[in-house]
């Protein structure tokens, strides 16, 4: 797909219909994400058509899912090492991973009305690259969420333009905390206190229970 004014220039692509059951079929979302020069953040659809040809959960040799996917730590990662398109969500939380290496094939993640990649609760995540990630379709200013992680990650804004500049994204995306890259550099005292006072609370908890505990021992 080229642009006719300029071949090195973007193109951008605008679907939506005022039809309740208006889908996208995955085939096609994979295709206009795999042209490098296409802008697919306008297309709006209720959802993905169905495919009973796709895999609608992770499991082994599966190259695209069809549905959103929940990491956890109950999860076999094993399963996730094959997948290179996910047509639905991808949730990570509260999971023990440092990395996304698990993830080592994925190139494309899209959704509608959601995030299409979530990551949340993961206080041992300390790598936020991800191997072969190459779009991630731009229905939500949430599209690539980092929620309550390891604090490091929003104490440092480096992690966030690393991510945005690995993908592409404009200023707005990824997000951190409910914060812009930009919003983690501006506010960074703020961010510090409140982290501070956050790690006090949860000391302040601590020694509440084991004083408890003491004391009915």
């Amino acid at each position: 797909m080229i642009n006719p004014n300029n071949p090195n220039g973007e193109v951008y692509i605008s679907i939506s219909s005022d039809s309740d059951t208006f889908c996208i079929s995955p085939l096609e979302m994979y295709n206009f994400l795999d042209i490098p020069t296409t802008v697919v953040d306008g297309i709006f659809a209720k959802g993905f058509c169905k495919n009973e040809t796709i895999c609608t959960s992770p499991s082994k040799n599966c190259t695209w899912i069809l549905g959103n996917i929940t990491v956890t730590t109950d999860s076999d990662l094993e399963n996730m090492k094959s997948v290179e398109a996910v047509f639905g969500g991808i949730t990570i939380s509260g999971t023990n991973i440092t990395d996304f290496s698990f993830l080592e094939n994925l190139k494309y993640a899209a959704s509608f009305r959601r995030s299409a990649i979530l990551i949340e609760n993961n206080q041992k995540l300390t790598n936020v690259t991800f191997p072969k990630l190459k779009r991630v379709n731009l229905d939500s200013s949430y599209a690539l969420d980092f929620e309550n992680n390891n604090p490091i990650l929003t104490l440092n804004s480096s992690y966030c333009f690393g991510v945005r500049k690995s993908l592409g994204f404009e200023f707005y995306l990824p997000i951190f905390d409910n914060w812009t890259c930009e919003g983690l550099d501006i506010n960074h005292d703020y961010i510090v206190q409140n982290q501070k006072k956050k790690s006090g609370y949860q000391t302040s908890i601590g020694a509440f229970f084991i004083i408890l505990i003491m004391f009915f021992v």
